[in-house]
């Protein structure tokens, strides 16, 4: 983020919407490079008054928005980030597989559900 961002949606904020930041990476990095990249984004000046959800990707069943596996995904993407967002209170909106029931499910078994409230 940078002050654009969080003036934006600062007043996107006093409209009365409410801010949904995407946070995309399509290559996987690993477990503690996520979660530090998490805490240094959190501790972002102003963000968290800004920022109601915290999207953690964007269909990871697809190769142009996620480059690694579903498990990749969901063990050195999203459970980092939601053990660093969650504690503080923000809420976590997973990546959807589009209409993929099969990766729907994969993502299920993963533990998903699991680090995610949307």
């Amino acid at each position: 983020p940078n002050a654009w961002f969080i003036n934006r949606a600062t007043k996107f904020k006093q409209m009365g919407f409410n801010v949904m930041l995407t946070v995309l990476d399509d290559t996987p990095g690993s477990y503690n490079e996520v979660k530090g990249f998490f805490q240094r984004l959190v501790n972002y000046p102003g963000i968290r008054n800004v920022v109601d959800l915290w999207q953690i990707g964007n269909e990871p069943n697809h190769t142009p928005f996620w480059k690694g596996t579903l498990s990749q995904y969901v063990n050195t993407f999203l459970k980092p980030a939601s053990e660093v967002l969650r504690p503080l209170g923000e809420k976590v909106v997973g990546a959807a597989p589009t209409w993929d029931v099969r990766a729907a499910e994969s993502l299920r078994d993963l533990g998903y559900l699991d680090y995610v409230d949307f």
